[in-house]
């Protein structure tokens, strides 16, 4: 049975300053409500939806984003429909706070029937989510898209993990560059993670136009969905973070 979390606790959901919070959602079994999750989409995104070639990929794209909805309309105490995005030059999602008169930062990512959201009151985030499938040429792909350090550190891990490796360092880099907002216009290559399983989740090193420290910023690694590899990324200090299940 879906549980609506906007009906059951009209009186929202706290998000400290001190918090990240990530939530999980089973696309799959969102399905059942889709057409509600639809009714509470935009205009725009209704457009989006009609614009997907394939129909799984609309349904998908409906509840994730319906869902999102929902959950930014605990935080902020506000009816999902209310809810208000703009974009940047690159395509990231942010909230319009016009309406609503607070600020949430909030970055998702979706791969199978999987969807992860990570919400801040403070800093600016990224998270990526990638289902670990078996092809031939990652290695090749590393070649390209990684740095020179990182592509020495896959080519030292040993083979039977080697796969594993590529997805635990594509979802850092993906998330560091989610959180930076400027999508994949800014060159993988040019920065480095860690991701060797003795070594701790970190950026190593971080070329951008502006001065940065980047041992301000936290990078956090989230191995526990079975067959999944994700990170995430927060422009900021050290936080807590604080996992949570979208019911149905």
């Amino acid at each position: 049975m879906y549980s609506d979390p906007w009906q059951k606790n009209s009186y929202g959901l706290r998000l400290f300053s001190y918090e990240v919070h990530i939530w999980c959602a089973d696309l799959k079994n969102a399905l059942a409500e889709q057409a509600m999750l639809y009714d509470l989409l935009s205009i725009d995104e209704r457009e989006r939806v009609s614009e997907y070639k394939f129909a799984k990929d609309a349904q998908y794209y409906t509840c994730a984003r319906g869902i999102l909805r929902k959950i930014l309309g605990r935080y902020l105490t506000v009816d999902p429909k209310n809810i208000h995005f703009l974009y940047n030059n690159y395509g990231k999602p942010y909230l319009d706070q016009e309406p609503t008169k607070k600020s949430v930062k909030f970055n998702l990512s979706h791969s199978e029937d999987l969807v992860l959201y990570v919400f801040s009151e403070d800093y600016k985030v990224g998270i990526d989510l990638e289902k670990m499938k078996p092809f031939d040429n990652f290695l090749d792909i590393a070649q390209q898209f990684f740095s020179v350090p990182e592509v020495a550190n896959l080519n030292a891990v040993q083979a039977a993990k080697r796969l594993e490796a590529f997805y635990k360092c594509w979802t850092r880099k993906e998330s560091v560059i989610k959180a930076i907002g400027q999508g994949l216009s800014f060159p993988l290559d040019q920065f480095t993670v860690s991701f060797a399983d003795n070594e701790p989740v970190r950026i190593v090193d971080l070329q951008l136009d502006s001065p940065i420290n980047i041992n301000e910023w936290s990078l956090y690694s989230i191995d526990t969905i079975p067959g999944y590899q994700a990170a995430v990324t927060v422009i900021g200090p050290e936080v807590d973070f604080n996992f949570k299940q979208f019911m149905y």
